[in-house]
């Protein structure tokens, strides 16, 4: 305590403001201690009368359960691929335009003939074209790989009356122009026919000659036409004898489209075809309305005793075979023969196309690079370049791209065969 003398008289103000400030103090916090017993107080007693109301039927109505739902199921499907769409077989009747060609553009045709300005223009189909030689009929095949029959071929054209190279053209189904190939571009010539188009095996072959002038000597070549990149190509292109005749003791020979098989020996030629739009004849002890059924063994044949069983063929000396004798197993009204200055249709021998393979001793003949080719189930076969012909002693056969005629020369006898073609004569 501090005693203090104020004014003559002593005073102990130290202790009583201290106390002073003491009491105050204590008494601040006597009042702060109190105030949260009594909040306490109040929320304890609140608490107990809101779980007293609510288990004696208090108003407040009970929230009503949420149902437990089940987790959404979603249901999800593999994506499929669809089936890819079939190609439209191409429609020769509907086509009505050409594609850019011989320096115009995609052009109206009437007639399968177009004009634009001083160029003129022929789809090959019916009517003949520049220098008077007979057309060349388009083929139908896949060539685009859509499942569709695409068409390709052959436009001629003339600017101010002169002639200029054939050119390939492309239509995809019904009639639509794709694009076109100026055979001028492949080979050296300024001029250039097209002699023939073939589809063996699916694959579409072309022959053409290549010329300077229409007098000028011609070289003649063939290729493989592709569709590649939205347009034509040609691949494989090697030079072709063109037509010719050939002279052989014996020999063995296809079409251009590798649908007739041939063989010849001496004074007899016989001809298998594959397919036909007309029907084999009935065989002679066939019963009524039944045709190209097998001819009982009897039926007269090339046989041992009419055919000699081997011939020199090449300088190897390999044999050949006739038509057997007898039609067992085999089918009859396929096969056209010339045989001892005589012509019939008869049944199949037993030989067939590999004797025309390449390489085979019947084949000597073939010239590889310049005679034509064909390809028959994947085995590359010597084919008669459209317009040539094979003779022996006694037989002429000549060939076009898909039909053969053979004659005894002698007699005059003669068959024709082809897919649409089914003739023969005795005389």
């Amino acid at each position: 305590m501090t005693v203090e003398y104020t004014g003559g008289r002593i005073a102990h103000r130290g202790r009583h403001d201290r106390e002073g400030r003491r009491y105050r103090h204590d008494r601040r916090g006597h009042h702060d201690h109190r105030g949260r017993v009594l909040i306490a107080a109040f929320l304890a007693a609140f608490l107990l009368a809101g779980c007293a109301g609510g288990g004696s039927g208090s108003t407040q109505e009970p929230r009503p359960a949420q149902p437990v739902l089940a987790p959404e199921v979603v249901e999800t499907v593999a994506p499929t691929t669809a089936p890819p769409t079939r190609g439209v077989d191409v429609s020769l009747a509907d086509i009505r335009s050409a594609p850019a060609v011989c320096g115009v553009p995609e052009h109206h045709l009437s007639g399968y003939r177009g004009h634009v300005g001083s160029t003129e223009t022929t789809l090959q189909v019916t009517d003949g074209y520049a220098l008077g030689m007979q057309p060349v009929e388009p083929v139908e095949v896949d060539v685009t790989g859509d499942g569709g029959l695409d068409l390709v071929g052959v436009i001629s054209c003339t600017v101010d009356g002169a002639a200029r190279p054939d050119s390939l053209v492309l239509y995809t189904g019904p009639a639509t122009p794709v694009t076109s190939l100026d055979l001028g571009t492949v080979g050296r010539e300024k001029l250039a026919v097209v002699r023939a188009l073939r589809t063996p095996g699916g694959e579409v072959r072309v022959e053409w000659t290549g010329f300077d002038s229409p007098s000028a000597p011609g070289t003649q070549y063939e290729g493989t036409v592709e569709h590649r990149g939205g347009r034509l190509v040609i691949e494989d292109v090697r030079r072709s004898s063109g037509p010719r005749t050939i002279e052989v003791t014996d020999g063995a020979f296809m079409t251009a489209d590798g649908n007739v098989h041939c063989t010849m020996h001496d004074d007899i030629a016989w001809c298998d075809v594959r397919t036909t739009t007309w029907t084999p004849p009935a065989s002679p002890t066939s019963p009524p309305g039944v045709s190209g059924t097998p001819t009982p063994v009897g039926t007269p044949t090339p046989s041992a005793a009419t055919t000699p069983s081997s011939a020199a063929s090449g300088p190897d000396g390999a044999g050949t075979a006739s038509p057997a004798t007898g039609c067992e197993g085999r089918p009859y009204g396929r096969t056209f023969l010339v045989q001892a200055g005589r012509a019939r249709q008869t049944c199949a021998g037993e030989e067939g196309p590999e004797t025309a393979a390449l390489g085979a001793p019947l084949t000597a003949w073939h010239r590889r690079g310049w005679d034509a080719t064909v390809v028959i189930d994947g085995r590359r076969s010597a084919a008669l370049t459209p317009g040539s012909t094979m003779r022996t002693s006694a037989v002429t056969c000549g060939a076009t791209a898909s039909v053969v005629a053979c004659t005894d020369t002698r007699t005059q006898a003669s068959f024709e065969v082809g897919r649409t073609v089914s003739r023969v004569s005795s005389s």
